[in-house]
């Protein structure tokens, strides 16, 4: 992991700092490419100037680590350029958080799609950027006169997001690191242990679920501020529209490997605001902007992962709509959903501790049983609320206000 005093922040491509690193970059490319014309290390001012592009630094406690820039190519598209990381910060997450924050800076310039390339010995390269969703594509520009060291690769930055729109949910992978998920899986297994719970007994565990209220502390504080979420917070709410959190916040239903019931097994929504001691809910969507799954333990197929009706969201708005401000108990809400709804693909919540599944808050879901695994699974499920609910006006303000509307849209004439 990156030291926690790591810093991304734009700087100027032609400080002391940056030529540093450019000139180490330099360096090591002309070792691995000594071939004439297999380089291309052409990037001014202006291509970085604000509007156009950007220059990024990473600093450790002060000290120039790494860093990267984007450029703007033509319309909506930029391409990433100079991306480098010292080697003795190599293998700690670096160069993922630097490309997510050129990423950052692509859209903020207007990108949809961004473009780059590397070298075809950059292995360590190549795997990063396949990780993060880039395809390989014909080489462009100047990579063309280098055909046999080049190699490009695409990514939309919206492919995410519109599928977000279209399926109710994404996922966040390793949205907080394994170390901090295990961190707070160690302080859901003390609270356990008041309550006549321990984790490695399964002599203790005589329920199949223990609800508790998410703690809160450093660790999950972490979790709950790590910047993958709240970068995509941005992107699924818009900037400054969602309620930052100190920590995670919401319950943790701990389940455990016993036969029974966990109750609230059926398919629902979830409610946002309290009337006369009911949750209800509204088609503006007041009080929650979502629903956010954190995985503290590793959750397989056995492990009763929640279940997810893939797209069940679009149908909810039209179900919501003639109940107006007000709203209605969200138990009445899947009761009307027609049976269609019900039969939509469906999902399971699963993955490794630290993915985070960000739900759109209409999206219909329930819990499974039995567990049929050999541990406890400790997931919490916090809303994360925004400022003002949805005013359902096009354009959208956000992703998940655009779902609204296509649900309503959708609606029969």
């Amino acid at each position: 992991m990156p030291a926690e005093g790591l810093e991304i922040g734009r700087e100027s491509l032609g400080a002391a700092d940056a030529r540093t690193l450019i000139a180490a970059l330099n360096h090591e490319l002309d070792a691995a490419y000594p071939e004439p014309g297999a380089t291309h290390f052409g990037l001014t001012d202006d291509e970085v100037a604000p509007g156009r592009g950007a220059f990024l630094m990473a600093r450790d406690g002060g000290e120039p680590v790494g860093c990267g820039a984007v450029r703007t190519i033509e319309r909506e598209l930029a391409e990433i350029k100079r991306m480098y990381v010292a080697p003795a910060m190599r293998g700690r997450g670096l160069a993922r958080r630097l490309l997510e924050a050129l990423e950052d800076e692509a859209r903020a310039i207007g990108a949809k799609r961004v473009v780059l390339e590397t070298g075809t010995r950059q292995a360590a390269a190549i795997a990063l950027y396949r990780a993060m969703g880039y395809a390989p594509i014909p080489l462009f520009g100047e990579y063309q006169r280098s055909p046999d060291t080049s190699l490009c690769f695409g990514k939309s930055l919206e492919a995410d997001v519109d599928r977000f729109v279209a399926d109710g949910f994404i996922v966040v992978r390793r949205a907080f690191s394994s170390e901090v998920a295990r961190a707070c899986a160690d302080v859901v297994a003390t609270q356990l242990r008041a309550q006549g719970v321990d984790v490695d007994d399964p002599s203790t565990w005589t329920s199949p679920v223990v609800r508790l209220d998410c703690p809160w502390g450093p660790p999950f504080a972490a979790a709950g501020t790590s910047p993958a979420l709240t970068r995509m917070y941005d992107r699924l709410l818009g900037a400054g529209r969602w309620i930052p959190r100190r920590g995670v916040g919401g319950t943790i239903p701990v389940r455990l490997p016993v036969d029974g019931d966990p109750g609230v097994a059926g398919w629902h929504i979830d409610g946002s605001y309290d009337v006369d001691g009911r949750w209800w809910v509204n088609v503006h969507s007041r009080v929650r902007g979502l629903l956010a799954l954190f995985l503290f333990t590793d959750v397989g197929a056995d492990d009763a992962p929640t279940e997810i009706l893939v797209g069940s969201h679009l149908d909810v708005p039209r179900v919501l709509a003639p109940h107006g401000e007000r709203g209605v108990d969200f138990a009445a809400v899947t009761d009307a959903l027609p049976v269609a709804s019900y039969e939509r693909p469906r999902v399971f919540v699963t993955g490794r501790a630290g993915d985070v599944y960000l739900c759109h808050p209409f999206l219909v879901h329930r819990a499974t049983w039995p567990h049929r695994g050999v541990r406890p699974r400790m997931m919490a499920q916090p809303e994360v609320g925004h400022h003002e609910p949805f005013a359902l006006r096009d354009p959208a303000s956000s992703a998940v206000e655009r779902a609204i509307l296509l649900g309503l849209a959708d609606a029969p004439k």
